[in-house]
């Protein structure tokens, strides 16, 4: 994963081990998040998510949110072009996008 990799965020209770050992997502689960790296630290990647209740809009414009490694998986939501102009965003406006 790198910067604007999209992903999602899948819990354990978004995967159905029921079907087989592997487990199937349910995309369609509650908990599912979907977003964008911003940068990867070590086993942990943070990430901007996209807010549930508006789209288009980050779930919060002040930072991105640390997530373990294990619960994303790559997944594109969006088109790319909307993923590079939000990093374009950020980057050149930290103090009202954050980090």
């Amino acid at each position: 994963m790198q910067k604007g990799t999209q992903v999602a965020y899948v819990p354990v209770e978004a995967i159905d081990t029921k079907v087989d050992q592997n487990g199937i997502i349910d995309w369609d689960h509650p908990s599912v998040e979907y977003g964008f790296v911003m940068n990867v630290i070590d086993d942990a990647v943070r990430v901007r998510y996209w807010s549930k209740r508006n789209p288009g809009a980050l779930r919060t414009l002040s930072c991105s949110e640390i997530t373990e490694i294990e619960y994303l998986v790559e997944k594109n939501s969006v088109d790319q072009s909307i993923i590079d102009e939000w990093i374009d965003k950020i980057e050149h406006a930290p103090d009202k996008y954050g980090k």
